[in-house]
């Protein structure tokens, strides 16, 4: 979206508490950076509520492929993106994408 770009993320405990957010980025951005941007938001907000386990589904299959390593990022935003999403993945004891 060539002005502000925005997006939705839906959180469901174990137990089917479900929390839905949606975010305004304040910047432009690609679909795959909204993907991005998207997973790293679940991860902050389940990182806040202390989660050690975590399912991440989406219906990127860039993003999904470039976090698991299956993809390198090509470009220097996509580049920075994977790192911070594997450096928010580290901190959980289990996670699957």
């Amino acid at each position: 979206n060539r002005h502000d770009a925005g997006l939705g993320i839906v959180l469901v405990s174990p137990d089917g508490l479900t929390i839905e957010h949606s975010i305004t980025l304040g910047f432009p951005a690609s679909n795959n950076e909204a993907e991005y941007e998207a997973l790293l938001a679940r991860l902050k907000s389940v990182l806040q509520v202390r989660a050690s386990e975590l399912m991440v589904y989406s219906i990127s299959q860039l993003v999904v492929n470039q976090v698991s390593g299956v993809y390198e990022a090509m470009d220097d935003r996509m580049t920075k993106y994977q790192a911070l999403v594997r450096d928010h993945i580290t901190r959980f004891q289990a996670i699957r994408v």
